[in-house]
């Protein structure tokens, strides 16, 4: 294929391509127009839409299995056992409810629209609904609470919802360890709670960073000696080099010797006597001898 051949087929290219993506468009565009005015008319959403938490709170019976199926623990709720005598009704499917429920939240701010929790409450009074207008300039807002039932006098709400909520929320709900979780149970890989897992894991780092402290302490002691010995090992050095071996050192000078007194009795008969030259001897006398001189 020659070049101008080349040229004419990339502009049919280009034109066919084109119009292959445009169908679409242009199958809207002989379409009538369709604009809701937002927000006083809204799209209805369709049936199974996952939108806002709401709990019908007359049909839960305060199980926390909810709670329990949350991935991210946004679901808090804290229950009491009703009392033998006590009848607390039953829900619109017959169950009969055992609990009183002083509290259920929810954290829509953690909430990530899954409905899992949906799928695992037995009365399903916990549904997603067709909300999905939450945006709020208030952080409080989007904390959802639907309990309407009040505690009595001496109920202390705070450490009932740190106890029961460690169960399903340990992050959030930390609290003391329970010492029984700090071994795993015979036989298991894993505590069987979440509570268990958290204590147990936390238990795990706290001792790994424990032990990480120590070898730090004791790396840094064992350098400091070393330290300590190469310096003292220096300063010996140095001084052997100023000072020579002991068999070189030179012999100290003796010091002079003072001069003496003489004794009481020779200072008192007058200085000594000092000695008298040899006399000159005299040659023999030759004539004398019977010799002479000349």
């Amino acid at each position: 294929m020659n070049g101008l051949a080349r040229y004419f087929r990339n502009i049919f290219d280009g034109i066919s391509t084109t119009l292959a993506g445009m169908q679409v468009t242009m199958h809207y565009l002989r379409s009538p127009h369709t604009t809701l005015q937002y927000p006083k008319e809204r799209m209805p959403m369709f049936e199974r839409f996952r939108g806002l938490l709401h709990n019908r709170i007359e049909d839960c019976t305060g199980c926390s299995a909810c709670a329990r199926a949350c991935p991210v623990d946004c679901i808090s709720v804290v229950t009491m056992k009703a009392g033998k005598d006590e009848d607390l009704g039953t829900t619109r499917d017959g169950t009969q409810k055992k609990l009183h429920v002083y509290e259920y939240k929810i954290d829509t701010l953690k909430c990530l629209w899954c409905g899992l929790c949906t799928e695992v409450c037995p009365t399903h009074c916990l549904t997603m609904t067709s909300e999905y207008e939450v945006s709020s300039n208030d952080r409080a807002s989007w904390e959802l609470s639907f309990a309407v039932e009040e505690p009595p006098p001496d109920f202390d709400l705070v450490a009932t919802r740190l106890k029961q909520n460690r169960v399903v929320n340990p992050m959030a709900y930390a609290g003391e360890a329970d010492p029984r979780h700090l071994e795993l149970p015979a036989g298991a890989s894993r505590p069987e709670t979440a509570a268990g897992v958290y204590d147990y894991v936390t238990h795990q780092q706290a001792e790994i960073a424990k032990a990480a402290a120590a070898a730090k302490a004791a790396a840094a002691a064992a350098k400091k000696a070393a330290e300590e010995k190469a310096a003292a090992e220096k300063a010996a050095a140095e001084q052997a080099v100023t000072e020579p071996p002991e068999g070189e050192r030179p012999a100290a000078e003796k010091p002079a010797a003072e001069p003496t007194t003489p004794p009481a009795d020779d200072a008192a008969a007058g200085p000594a006597a000092e000695p008298q030259a040899p006399a000159e001897t005299q040659p023999p006398d030759t004539e004398a001898d019977g010799g002479t001189r000349g």
